[in-house]
Formats: C-alpha cells, structure tokens, sequence
C-alpha cells in the first residue's frame, strides 16, 4: 500500500501542476503525458495487489485485513478513523474511499475503457488541439521562418454532478463482529454508484451530471466540420437492420491511430444480435474469452457490453467503436462523504455516501457510433 500511497500522491502533485500549465497547451501535454505513465503506474500496482489478495484467499474487507477494522468504527459511528465535514457528516478515509472507486471501476464498463483523471476542483478544463497546425518540409538551405498555420486550443470542461448510494444495514448485523460490514458497505455503494455513471457518461445531459458521449446530437459530417462535442455516425445499408458489412465500415470510419485502441460498446440485446453475424466465408465475426476476465472479441476488437446503450431500433445508435481513452474523460472529484442515520429506519443504520463525478467528451474524432437506418 506504500507504493500506492506514494504513486497516488504524485498524481495529485502533478494535477496541481497540470492546472498551473493550463493556459500553455506545450507544457500541459507534457504534464500530461507524466499523469499518464502515473495513471498506468497505478493501474499495474492495483492490479497486483489484487493479485496477491487472490492468491492469499482474502478480500479487501474481510476481518484481519486492512480496512476492516476502520469500517466497523465507521459503521459503530465511530468517527476517529474520519475527518468531520461542516455538515455533520464526514469524509471517508482516503484508503477506504478507494476501495469503493476500485470496486466501482470493476463494475462500471465505460469507466473501464475512458481516461479517468483526479481532481480538485470543478473547474478542472482541457485543452484540446483542434487540428489546426500544419508541417512543412524545408532543404538544407531552405526558408524555416515563415511560421506554420497555428493549431486552434479549444477548452473542454467535464460536468460535474453528485452521485449517491444509501445501503442499510441492521444494527444487530453491525454489532455481530463476524459481519463483513465494510465488504457490505463497499459493494452496496459501489453498484449503486456504477448504475448511476453508466447511465450518465453515455446519456448524461449534463445538467448536475456527467456529459454523456451521446448527449450532444451525433452528426455524418466529417471530423474537421462537425459540431464540437458531436459524434460522427455511420448509417446501416439496409432498414432497423445491422450487418456484417455495416461493422467493417464502422471500423474504417475512425482513423488508424485510433483504431488502434479500439474497443467495441453495446448492450446485451444488440450483442446477441451481433453475435450470430458471419462474414462471406460463413466465419463468425465474434469471438469469445477463451481466458476468465478478458472480453469477447469482433473483428479482432474488444467489446465492451454496457446496458445504457440504446437497443436496435430506426433512428438509434446501438453501437459505438473507438479509442474511449482519447475520446472520453471521466473526472473524479477526490474524497467520498458519507452521513449515518439512525433515525429513518428503527433498528437499522443507513449510510448515505455521495462523490462528485464529472465527464465530457474531449476529442471527438475518437469514437465512431453505428446509426440504424
């Protein structure tokens, strides 16, 4: 837990020095790219600490391990392991509030595959390059001074909102110290907060919620004339229908760099649909996880099942395939609150715990959507 302590802290130093560059797009992308290789640094660190806890046979909560101890104070309204905030609740312990975000990012498929950043403050804004500067070749001896076209910055700030989850718990359960209270706590407020986000960050309108990558209207225009914000689609060939044919075109329609990273979203009903598509040699194009915890794959693609997507219909926009990392950030307001209440309920204890939680699409020539003719 050092290393993660110690990574977790660099990301905010360098946030804080992000925020500081924010008006100077070189030197924020160089920020930028040390808050990557961080992220990916924690990524891997949490990874193997799940790992060890797998191999060991434990849990994040469960009695003897780490946590476990503080949740019960916690749930006994015991608030030494807490810092009081000033309105009457209080703020969750760093590493226990991380064990929700954790298990919330396990359960919550855009969050999976988006680039997920911590912040501060609510004005936290992005710059984004708007395809604008233009390279020149130039000989030995050539002119260098003219200058090239210069690059349009355009600014992206994430809406933010305050999501909530309220499990409730008896008071005999919280008094029985064989009782997982914490494991209880954590997976409650944390499926609670991923039905919330998966909703939002694909049809969140932005008001005191996440931008959704559908709220803004998609359009057919191409990446330098769309409205910003808006998701170029691509339409089926045939009426309420999808093909084989259709999929490949969408592929195309994202650019090689992006492609590369590219995941496929849907939901049940419209994999299901997916699934039984077979190319001109009679091949399925789907592929499923021969391997626990890996996704099926469609066209050689990840595909990531996400209910919050619209099912097959005329006019909708099922699919989505895209580089999500590029094209979608999701914003972490740090520190979760929670509240008890003894009061509600007789004989049972309720624990309201809220984050705040923003998302916007930044580049959207990141993401492609299928639109059903």
């Amino acid at each position: 837990m050092q290393k993660l302590r110690e990574l977790r802290a660099a990301l905010k130093a360098k946030t804080d020095e992000a925020r500081e560059q924010i008006n100077d797009a070189e030197k924020f992308a160089a920020v930028d790219l040390e808050i990557r290789a961080i992220g990916d640094q924690i990524e891997r660190a949490e990874r193997l600490e799940e790992i060890e806890r797998n191999v060991e046979g434990r849990s994040l909560s469960e009695p003897g391990t780490e946590g476990a101890t503080e949740w019960r104070s916690i749930a006994r309204g015991e608030t030494r392991a807490m810092t009081v905030a000033s309105d009457g609740g209080a703020i969750v312990p760093e590493q226990l509030a991380s064990q929700i975000q954790n298990r919330v990012r396990d359960i919550s498929p855009i969050r999976s595959i988006a680039n997920v950043v911590n912040v501060s403050s609510a004005d936290f804004t992005i710059p984004v390059n708007v395809r604008g500067s233009v390279s020149r070749w130039s000989g030995e001896s050539g002119d260098r001074n003219p200058e090239t076209a210069t690059p349009t910055i355009r600014a992206v700030k994430p809406t933010f909102g305050e999501v909530n989850a309220f499990p409730v718990v008896s008071n005999h359960l919280i008094d029985d110290s064989a009782y997982d209270v914490g494991g209880f706590i954590v997976n409650n407020a944390a499926s609670d907060f991923a039905e919330a986000e998966g909703a939002a960050f694909i049809g969140g309108n932005g008001t005191d919620k996440p931008t959704g990558f559908l709220a803004v209207v998609p359009e057919a225009a191409d990446d330098a004339t769309r409205t910003a914000g808006a998701l170029q689609f691509v339409e089926t060939a045939a009426v309420s229908l999808v093909t084989a044919d259709d999929l490949v075109d969408l592929v195309y329609k994202a650019r090689v760099g992006y492609r590369a990273n590219g995941v496929f979203v849907m939901n049940s009903k419209t994999a299901s649909i997916v699934h039984k598509l077979k190319d001109a040699d009679g091949r399925f194009l789907w592929s499923d996880s021969l391997a626990a915890g890996q996704p099926p794959r469609l066209l050689g693609y990840a595909v990531v099942i996400a209910e919050d997507m619209p099912d097959v219909a005329t006019g909708a926009f099922p699919i989505a395939f895209g580089d999500f990392k590029a094209g979608y950030t999701i914003a972490d307001r740090t520190g979760v609150r929670l509240i008890r209440d003894e009061v509600t309920r007789k004989g049972f204890t309720g624990f309201y715990l809220s984050k705040r939680v923003g998302g916007i699409v930044t580049d959207d020539a990141a993401i492609k959507l299928m639109k059903v003719k």
